[in-house]
């Protein structure tokens, strides 16, 4: 099943698994997109499976700190302390009104 993928990736095929990785596509399934296995999807393309997860959980995180920090978003700020396992300090500690 590897005779999808040249022996070297173009960089066509690193960004799109980059980004199907960080969009949460399974390894299996981007695999059969290149008509290879994800032995050989792993082995090919370790770095962008790795940093297109990575990336993407960045992006939100850093999306949903603005929406909390900056747009008067109550939801959002709780949202973010539960998140990081803060609230219940926060609350404790008579710093609630924070949020």
């Amino acid at each position: 099943m590897t005779q999808g993928l040249a022996r070297c990736p173009t960089e066509e095929q690193r960004r799109i698994v980059r980004a199907m990785s960080g969009y949460g596509i399974p390894q299996e399934d981007i695999g059969t997109f290149f008509d290879i296995d994800a032995k050989t999807l792993r082995k090919q393309f370790r770095n962008e499976i790795d940093k297109g997860s990575l990336e993407a959980t960045s992006k939100v995180a850093e999306s949903l700190f603005r929406i909390a920090t900056e747009g008067q978003n109550v939801a959002a700020a709780i949202f973010w302390m539960k998140a990081r396992g803060l609230a219940g300090e926060a609350a404790g500690r008579g710093d609630a009104e924070v949020l």
